[in-house]
């Protein structure tokens, strides 16, 4: 499940059972806690520990001190999934008290995990409440970037938006979009995912809508949203934005997290399926939970 917090508890306690082995000279050379794949539909699918040490005592030993603490944890991975219109009321409601950006993860069309980058329900629901000063991205849309292109910044371009592979039965955002910025899609990563990778995703640009003041960045080529530099190669500063959307499940956390005020999780339509419930597993083992304390499966 994608549930930031309470992955932070496991991050915490890996470091201190590292740390705290190799201080006594324990033996323990690495510990990894994974919380699974829910898209994988095999057996071993779902959480799961690695401990590697000298000692096999001493390496079960904190084995079992993480499971514990996990599975003392476990209502802590239930997490709630919005619907774009909830999602984005909230959002609004939080942005107004809020001194960072609230982020809404646009989890379902994550081009990560086979989802198009280009489904527009957020981007609907953004601009019907009118979220004015919120950004998304990255929406794909080749033909409209290249418009943008021809026309120049500053013009305006009657034209729909996103959706173009119709995913879902979607249609593109028509509406009367400003052009802010155009760029090339060719910059360099900064955040630690990417940090010093050279993108080449262009033609890009950052479109405004008029009447809602809501912003998409497009994109030419599928792109998990997960570097801030996306945003600033088009003109934006993330930080400095009241409502951001992203198209990503989890990596997106890597480098917005620090920056959000708070992020909710939008299930959107979109290819991945983000909640395990709605998975058609053949595969999976008996007695996996499919959501945190929920029933086992049979």
């Amino acid at each position: 499940m994608h549930r930031g917090g309470a992955g932070a508890i496991g991050v915490a306690l890996l470091g201190d059972i590292e740390r705290g082995a190799a201080s006594h000279n324990q033996g323990i050379v690495s510990v990894t806690h994974t919380p699974g794949f829910p898209p994988a539909d095999i057996a071993n699918c779902g959480p799961a520990l690695v401990v590697y040490g000298h000692d096999r005592d001493t390496a079960e030993a904190a084995a079992d001190r993480l499971a514990a603490a996990i599975k003392a944890r476990e209502g802590d991975f239930a997490g709630k999934l919005y619907d774009p219109d909830e999602a984005v009321a909230e959002a609004l409601r939080l942005a107004r008290g809020a001194t960072r950006p609230v982020i809404l993860a646009d989890i379902q069309d994550n081009p990560g995990a086979g989802g198009t980058s280009d489904t527009v329900g957020l981007l609907r629901a953004l601009i019907g409440q009118r979220a004015s000063g919120a950004v998304i991205g990255m929406i794909v849309d080749p033909e409209a970037g290249e418009a943008a292109h021809r026309v120049g910044e500053g013009a305006l371009l009657p034209c729909g938006v996103g959706a173009k592979v119709g995913y879902a039965g979607e249609t593109p955002v028509e509406a009367q979009w400003r052009v802010v910025r155009v760029a090339s899609g060719d910059f360099i990563g900064s955040g630690p995912m990417y940090g010093g990778a050279h993108f080449h995703i262009g033609p890009m640009a950052l479109f405004t809508d008029e009447a809602s003041g809501v912003s998409a960045v497009l994109a030419a080529k599928r792109i998990q949203a997960t570097d801030q530099e996306m945003f600033r190669h088009v003109g934006v500063e993330p930080a400095e934005v009241p409502i951001l959307g992203l198209k990503s499940t989890v990596h997106f956390r890597a480098h917005f997290q620090p920056i959000a005020e708070t992020v909710l999780c939008v299930r959107s339509p979109g290819a991945h399926i983000s909640d395990p419930a709605e998975m058609p597993y053949r595969h999976l083992r008996k007695g996996i939970r499919l959501h945190p304390l929920g029933p086992a499966r049979e």
